[in-house]
């Protein structure tokens, strides 16, 4: 089984692309904050696509059990990334 995980739009295009032309039915790991700030193409491209399901990421507030995951993150970084979309909700 491949597991397919969506971090960066410049990575997923030629995927998705692909993933579209098929439309076979998928589902993916995704970032929030990737499929935040997606293009409207990207967004056209998943609904022909026929993407069935995303397993969105969850982020921890806590540093330590951040870099026992070796996340490479902090919760101020994450924290920033997410106010905007809250804003816009």
């Amino acid at each position: 089984m491949t597991t397919i995980s969506f971090d960066r739009e410049v990575d997923m295009m030629p995927l998705l692309e692909v993933l579209a032309k098929f439309q076979l039915p998928w589902w993916c790991f995704a970032r929030s904050d990737a499929l935040l700030n997606l293009s409207e193409y990207s967004w056209d491209l998943l609904r022909k696509s026929r993407l069935r399901m995303a397993y969105i990421g969850a982020e921890s507030p806590s540093d330590w059990l951040l870099h026992d995951i070796r996340k490479g993150t902090r919760p101020i970084r994450r924290l920033r990334r997410s106010r905007p979309a809250v804003a816009t909700a």
